[in-house]
């Protein structure tokens, strides 16, 4: 189980290459990437490590200290994290669900981003129920936000 999660924090790192630097998207996590710098009004491309140059290098820094603190936090609390796996689901998941909807209140002290989180939540169990593939659904909503910036920007 540990190497299977070693190799998708490496492959999410690498990802961001062609993201960064021809701003084509590898995986679902850098398509998510890429439309949060463009919402932000940066530019992928080989311009981005030279006019936002703070902004660019402070990301792939940070991609740093998390991946070392990934590798500490995992030594230390291995044992600790693997008792999560045998508790019931029945109690696992009332524990989620709290956390989660606490976290989506207090970001914009909204009740209907809660909603919105319960909406979108129905809807993930709901393809994985009819066996839809959830990575290009999430990857084919960022693409066509990409294309309705390009289209706003032009228009």
């Amino acid at each position: 189980m540990a190497a299977a999660e070693c190799a998708n924090n490496a492959d999410n790192a690498s990802s961001l290459i062609p993201a960064l630097t021809l701003g084509i998207p590898g995986s679902s996590v850098s398509a998510v990437i890429l439309g949060g710098l463009l919402v932000h009004g940066l530019q992928p491309g080989p311009e981005l490590f030279t006019q936002s140059a703070p902004i660019t290098y402070g990301f792939m820094l940070s991609m740093l200290v998390t991946s070392i603190m990934l590798f500490f936090i995992g030594r230390l609390g291995a044992r600790v994290f693997i008792n999560v796996m045998y508790m019931s689901p029945l109690i696992l998941a009332p524990i989620i669900i709290a956390l989660t909807s606490i976290g989506i209140y207090a970001v914009n002290n909204s009740i209907f981003d809660v909603w919105l989180m319960f909406i979108f939540g129905i809807l993930g169990w709901c393809m994985e129920r009819l066996s839809i593939p959830l990575a290009p659904a999430v990857l084919a909503v960022i693409l066509i936000l990409l294309l309705s910036l390009v289209y706003v920007e032009r228009c």
